[in-house]
């Protein structure tokens, strides 16, 4: 009868070690995140605000707009870059020929 005493204590102190050392643990694992995932989702949404970004209902940024106002910016920017270089292609070739007679170019030795 004391033998089964003093075991009936020694897994009652087991039990209160093992509930305050899980009620530990739990707790830190749920305070370690906290609401850290709707202060993220906040700053996300913040950041696509800024930037003029939108969010589809699905969560993906909606930038298809952007795109190709990129795409046509990019075009006449190529455009104009093409047109530049023609234009001094054909300027160099006409005063080329004119100032030196005909060669234009750099001669090698």
């Amino acid at each position: 009868s004391a033998l089964y005493i003093v075991q009936r204590k020694r897994v009652i102190e087991l039990c209160w070690k093992v509930e305050r050392t899980l009620s530990w643990i739990v707790s830190r694992f749920r305070m370690s995140r906290g609401n850290q995932r709707e202060v993220d989702r906040q700053r996300a949404a913040k950041r696509a605000e800024k930037s003029g970004k939108k969010k589809n209902k699905d969560g993906s940024v909606s930038s298809a707009l952007a795109v190709q106002q990129r795409n046509q910016g990019h075009g006449a920017a190529l455009a104009a870059k093409v047109a530049a270089k023609q234009a001094a292609k054909e300027a160099a070739a006409a005063g080329g020929a004119a100032a030196s007679g005909g060669g234009g170019g750099k001669k090698r030795k």
